[in-house]
């Protein structure tokens, strides 16, 4: 029960968020904001998924000893996932999405590629992803299983939050390279004019003549704004540099998970256990 209380939390995060960002589909299907008899209602419908999630909480822990600390976990990572989808939602240029990011865009001179840096996007995918994603689900099974202390230790939090790093990092890699059919979604990060991990790595190593493509076309949905820029991505080969990042990456993490499991008696199998759902995943 736990577990579905995590996923109603999702749920709530994934309909309101594609409401933001225009999405078209999810997991294959619709958006459910996109159904002809849905619409904007998807709005309060995101609100009685969060609350739902809440009365699953008291219904199936509100007599626990841990339900004070799971309660103040839930609102805890709530607040952060909002925080980091405030920031990737304010470093992209208003608009209307994914639908009409080219009027958005142009309207708005464009992404404002000051506020894309590596600092800016850490914070949004930490907070935005690596809390709910990965550092809630362990911890509420730490909760319950008694080991709060474990559940509160830093390195805990620190292994959670790189993987949730690392995590983010793929989607957004996947977004842009990866086959719609197979990823169970259409990318649109170019279209949104999302601060995503592969802008940030192609501003960063973007000659002048490249960077004045991003700069004419990133944020646009005109299918051929969409090429320019992926073609400035293939140029500056950035999925050999999302391969290194992912090699390092893992391997940063099995040494992290080593030495936090020795020092928290944590089973290193916890985290093993995630680090091989997502290592090298097509979707």
């Amino acid at each position: 029960m736990l577990g579905w209380a995590i996923e109603w939390l999702q749920a709530f995060f994934l309909v309101a968020d594609d409401i933001m960002d225009a999405s078209v589909t999810r997991r294959g299907a619709p958006c459910w904001y996109k159904l002809p008899r849905v619409g904007m209602v998807a709005i309060n419908d995101a609100f009685v998924l969060q609350a739902q999630m809440f009365r699953i909480l008291k219904a199936h822990f509100g007599a626990a000893p841990e339900y004070g600390a799971l309660l103040e976990l839930f609102l805890d990572t709530t607040f952060r996932t909002e925080l980091g989808q405030n920031l990737d939602l304010t470093a992209a240029p208003a608009g209307e999405g994914a639908a009409g990011a080219g009027a958005g865009a142009a309207a708005a001179g464009g992404p404002d590629f000051a506020l894309f840096t590596a600092e800016r996007y850490r914070l949004i995918v930490v907070n935005k992803t690596a809390y709910y994603s990965f550092h809630l689900p362990v911890c509420c099974g730490l909760l319950l299983a008694g080991h709060g202390a474990a559940a509160r230790a830093p390195g805990v939090a620190d292994i959670l939050l790189k993987m949730g790093e690392y995590f983010q990092v793929q989607d957004d890699f996947l977004d842009a390279y990866a086959d719609a059919a197979v990823l169970g979604k259409v990318g649109t990060d170019i279209q949104d004019g999302k601060c995503s991990w592969l802008v940030v790595q192609a501003l960063a190593a973007a000659d002048a003549a490249q960077r004045e493509v991003l700069a004419a076309h990133y944020g646009r949905a005109a299918p051929e704004s969409v090429a320019a820029v992926k073609a400035v991505y293939a140029a500056l080969r950035l999925d050999e540099r999302f391969e290194a990042y992912e090699r390092d990456s893992h391997a940063e993490l099995v040494a992290l998970i080593a030495r936090v499991a020795a020092e928290t008696g944590v089973p290193a199998g916890v985290f093993e256990a995630l680090l091989a759902k997502i290592y090298k995943r097509q979707k």
